[in-house]
């Protein structure tokens, strides 16, 4: 599974864009686009060449329960800062 972004482009910036190669990650960054790490330049749009499209895998859910199991709380009482009066 996949989550897709359009990034439009003003004007001049999009004019340094090449018009035949999709771009590497550090390309579009030194085009200043900032995005968090993990998008794909996958497809050039013909009719606005300044809408760049990107892709990047979905995060994977963890199974039911698995961080339930690894995750034990430890009971109150037994916490050293815990004061039980005042």
């Amino acid at each position: 599974m996949r989550t897709y972004r359009h990034v439009m482009l003003p004007t001049d910036i999009a004019k340094l864009v090449r018009k035949t190669d999709l771009m590497s990650e550090s390309e579009w960054r030194n085009l200043g686009i900032q995005q968090s790490q993990g998008w794909v330049h996958y497809m050039i749009h013909e009719p606005k060449r300044r809408i760049l499209l990107f892709w990047r895998p979905l995060p994977k859910k963890p199974k039911k329960g698995s961080w339930q199991a690894a995750f034990q709380p430890q009971a109150l009482h037994s916490c050293p800062y815990f004061l039980t009066s005042f």
